[in-house]
């Protein structure tokens, strides 16, 4: 609990486990965020190195150059999604499932084996993926 939630006497449970969603979903934009500020720093450095004969980013028109280029850039690159941004989303939809199926949380103690129900699952897994393992194998080989 925040110590700001104590001063104002908003510690309801439920605008806490509110925040921690939101902070959680906050991970994938700041990590979108981080890969565009890695990008227009790249751009920046491309731009520099490829005009080496003379940057000076005083002159309206290397700004302007320099802001098409950063933008061209990160704007044709735009549907590509970083891998970590694309395998949290995926963790963060199967959540969505899981809540919208059973209305809660992952349970932390109902009795189940967790244990048991993990190996059952990876076992599951293994048998999926290895029966897609050998239809692509058989289309690659003819």
């Amino acid at each position: 609990m925040r110590k700001s939630d104590k001063q104002v006497g908003t510690a309801d449970p439920t605008i806490l486990k509110r925040r921690r969603i939101l902070e959680s979903k906050d991970i994938v934009n700041k990590l979108l965020i981080t890969d565009l500020v890695d990008k227009i720093e790249a751009e920046i450095e491309n731009y520099v190195t490829q005009n080496s004969d003379g940057v000076d980013l005083q002159k309206q028109s290397h700004k302007h150059n320099l802001a098409e280029t950063i933008f061209k850039k990160i704007t044709t690159g735009a549907d590509e999604i970083p891998r970590n941004v694309a395998v949290l989303k995926a963790v963060e939809e199967r959540l969505d499932v899981g809540q919208k199926r059973y209305g809660q949380d992952i349970p932390i103690d109902d009795g189940r084996d967790w244990l048991q129900e993990s190996i059952e699952e990876v076992l599951d897994t293994i048998v999926y993926l290895t029966n897609y393992l050998l239809t692509l194998k058989e289309k690659r080989d003819g």
